[in-house]
């Protein structure tokens, strides 16, 4: 939903040569992603959990979110891998994390880190790299 309004305000930007200074407001309305999620039209959520030392023990369970029951039949469905930040190499398996995620259906990629509010350097090192896949 997000992808299309910002897709839908670059093309009346381009398209009707309107300088990005001149957009003051864009509103839209909670009510159709209210409706998605109680409908269950809602993408596959692929979901890399981090932690280390011992958050981690926690974190693995608290991370993974398992299948979200919207509405009575209705699921958000949720893919999980788990990263030990404290083990070496851990960036260069992020790659294929996100690519095994994407083969089990995975449509948007979410990483969380035990404690990642108070530094989401690894979150946004995550996000970033999945940004750059295909889906």
């Amino acid at each position: 939903m997000a992808r299309g309004v910002v897709d839908s305000m670059m093309t009346l930007i381009n398209d009707c040569s309107i300088s990005p200074d001149e957009v003051i407001l864009i509103a839209h309305s909670t009510t159709q992603a209210t409706n998605a999620l109680l409908e269950g039209d809602v993408a596959t959520v692929g979901v890399v959990g981090m932690a280390k030392g011992f958050e981690k023990l926690l974190a693995k369970k608290e991370c993974n979110p398992d299948n979200i029951e919207l509405s009575p039949g209705k699921f958000l469905h949720t893919k999980f891998r788990f990263i030990d930040t404290a083990k070496v190499g851990w960036i260069e398996t992020v790659p294929e994390l996100i690519d095994e995620l994407i083969a089990e259906g995975a449509q948007v990629i979410v990483a969380t880190e035990a404690f990642g509010v108070d530094d989401p350097t690894n979150e946004n090192l995550v996000a970033g790299i999945s940004i750059k896949k295909e889906y």
